[in-house]
This record gives structure tokens, C-alpha cells and sequence, in this order.
């Protein structure tokens, strides 16, 4: 049969293309990068045969990125700004371990929002002072301060009203009247304890006597009234002993106040009509004398500084008056008797109510 020989060709020419393939096989297809699964489909508009899109590199994974296992949360490898945390609302500490911010957080960083912090606690104070936010030292303050006030004067009747040794008509019946003092007063205080006051004031100091004339045989003849006083400049020195609190200040003092008037007394005849036995007139001379009160202060609610309102009654004695009459004035004494008597404005007694305002640094 004539297929017989064309079979045999085939078979042959078979035979001989499956040996060469057996000795070279065709090449296996390229091994997909690590971690690229070719098993699922590439990304929508991604072609193999051009370059990925930026940032996605299938080969490449950026550094510290595994594969493998998932990044930790909020971790982007495009690296967020200095300080920026996404994963969490809000302005929080970065997790141990995240690398964006080198050192750590501050301290109390990532705390809830609380307020302002709380001021700074005053350091240990033995102070009584409820000021010294405004205050130049903790442990003294000084004022500069201005009073005002007004009061009462006096001097009482001498036990002893001879002169010479003999009775003189009329008598000395004492004098009584008004005062008024103002000026500035400086304050040392320790502590807000003690202080030491010092001021200068000027006061008008004027008392007025009613003279009564007698007939020898002690009736009465008639009566006027006479009127001294002087201007003076005072000079107090106070010590003081203060117990401070929040709204006001309790305060009591003593010493001396020096009193300086002015070279010229005032004298005149206030009322009714002199029969003129004996001619009248006032001299001035310096003393002091010993004063002491109580007071507040009243502590003004003012944050920028530290304004008192002192408010004393204060009274004031002078222990240099003498108890007779020829030692608080000044006599002429001829043989008819005394003609002329100067009556000394040293006054014996003050009590005086004064308000002012202070500033304490």
C-alpha cells in the first residue's frame, strides 16, 4: 500500500522533533518579585509592560516596611510632618518605639486639656502680709503715706492758783478747744507685725478760757472769755504692733510726738468786756508729749498695688505742765500786784481722730 513509506516519514520526523525538545526544554516564565502575588490582578490601569505609578513599588518596599506583616497603626511611609500624629485626634505622645520624634514627648504632653497650669506656690513666708505679689521685700514693706484729722485741746485748772505767793483774781479756770493737724506720714513694717511711724503734721491748736473777776468780798464783778493757740509743726514717732488679715489691719501704737509751734501766739478776747486789772497775752514754747491709739487700716482692693486706708483716734499728753499757776505763765509782779500775765500755749492734753491713705511697696 503506498501510505506505508509517507507514514514511516512522519513517525520519524515526529520522533525527532520530541527528542530535540526533551534535549532543550523551552524557558520557564520570570519569578514575580518578592512579596507581588501574581495570582491576583495588578491595580486598576496598571500594565506590566509600563513603569507603576508613583509611590507604588511592588518590588521595592520603602525602608522598615515588611510585607509581611502590617504596619503599626498611624505608621505612613511617606513619613508625616514633625509632631503630626493621625492615628489619633487631637495632639498626642507618639506610641514607644515611633521614630518621628527623637527624645521622647515633654512631660505632660498628651494629657488632656486641664486649663492654664496653677501659679507657682509663694515660697515659705513668715510674713503676715497678705501682699507681697506687690511688694519690693517679703519681710518688710515701706509706705508713703498722707493723714488728716481733727480733735480736741486742753489744760486744766491748776490746784495752786497764787503768784507770788499771793492769790491772784481773776483765777486760772483752764482752757479747752479745738485742733486740726494733716500732713505726710513714712512707715517702716516688719513682717506685717511691727512698724515704726514717723510723720510731719501741721496743726492749729487754739483753746479759749472764761475769766470770772471777784470782788474782794467774792462776789462776782463780771466775766470774759480769752482765747490762745498757736500754729505748730508735730513730729510723731510711733512704734506699732499690727495684726494683719485679708480686708483690714488692726493696729495700736505709742510714743512720743514733738510739737514745735510757731514763734508767735495768738491771743484775743473772744467775749464780754475786760476791766482791764490785768493785761493779758500767750507766748509759745516747744514740748512733747506722750501719745498712743488705736486704729485700722483697711486694705483696698486694688491688684496693681497695695493702697491702705488708715483710720486711728489717737490721744497725746504732756506730763511737762505744772500743777500751779506762776509755772504755765509768765508775770510781771510790782507792789500794787501783778499787771500783766502771758498765758503759755502748751497745751495738756490732745485726742484727735484721723484718716489718711497709704501706698506700701
Amino acid at each position: 500500500m503506498k501510505l506505508g513509506p509517507a507514514l514511516a516519514t512522519s513517525l520519524v520526523c515526529l520522533g525527532l522533533a520530541a527528542s530535540a525538545l526533551a534535549q532543550n526544554p523551552p524557558a520557564s516564565p520570570a519569578q514575580p518579585p518578592p512579596g507581588y502575588a501574581p495570582q491576583q490582578p495588578p491595580p486598576a490601569g496598571y500594565y506590566p509592560q509600563q513603569p507603576p505609578p508613583a509611590g507604588y513599588y511592588p518590588q521595592q518596599p520603602p525602608p522598615g516596611y515588611s510585607p509581611q506583616q502590617p504596619p503599626p497603626a498611624g505608621y505612613y511611609p511617606q513619613q508625616p510632618p514633625p509632631g503630626y500624629y493621625p492615628q489619633q485626634p487631637g495632639y498626642y505622645p507618639p506610641q514607644p518605639g515611633y521614630p518621628q520624634r527623637p527624645g521622647g514627648a515633654p512631660p505632660g504632653y498628651g494629657q488632656p486639656w486641664m486649663g492654664p497650669p496653677p501659679p507657682t506656690p509663694a515660697p515659705e513666708s513668715d510674713s503676715g502680709e497678705t501682699r507681697n505679689d506687690v511688694h519690693v521685700l517679703d519681710w518688710m514693706t515701706f509706705s508713703l503715706g498722707f493723714t488728716g484729722g481733727a480733735g480736741a485741746v486742753f489744760i486744766d485748772k491748776p490746784s495752786d492758783q497764787s503768784v507770788g505767793g499771793k492769790p491772784l483774781d481773776p483765777g486760772y479756770p483752764g482752757f479747752s478747744g479745738v485742733a486740726t493737724v494733716f500732713g505726710p506720714t513714712f512707715e517702716l513694717r516688719f513682717l506685717g507685725y511691727f512698724g515704726v511711724e514717723v510723720g510731719i503734721l501741721f496743726a492749729s491748736e487754739k483753746g479759749t478760757a472764761d475769766m470770772t473777776v471777784h470782788a474782794p468780798d467774792g462776789s462776782t464783778l463780771g466775766g470774759f472769755t480769752i482765747e490762745i493757740g498757736h500754729d505748730a509743726t508735730q513730729i510723731p514717732l510711733l512704734i506699732k504692733a499690727v495684726a494683719p488679715g485679708k480686708v483690714a489691719n488692726a493696729e495700736l501704737f505709742l510714743g512720743p510726738l514733738f510739737v514745735t509751734p510757731d514763734d508767735t501766739a495768738s491771743y484775743s478776747l473772744a467775749s464780754g468786756s475786760d476791766p482791764g486789772l490785768i493785761t493779758y497775752s500767750a507766748h509759745t514754747e516747744s514740748y512733747t508729749m506722750f501719745t498712743f491709739g488705736l486704729g485700722v487700716e483697711v486694705n483696698l482692693p486694688i491688684d496693681e498695688a497695695d493702697f491702705r486706708i488708715p483710720l486711728t483716734v489717737r490721744g497725746a499728753f504732756n506730763p511737762g505742765v505744772a500743777d500751779r499757776r506762776d509755772e504755765r505763765a509768765t508775770h510781771t509782779v510790782s507792789e500794787t500786784g501783778v499787771p500783766e500775765e502771758s498765758f503759755s500755749t502748751q497745751f495738756q492734753f490732745q485726742v484727735l481722730g484721723q484718716l489718711g491713705l497709704a501706698l506700701h511697696f
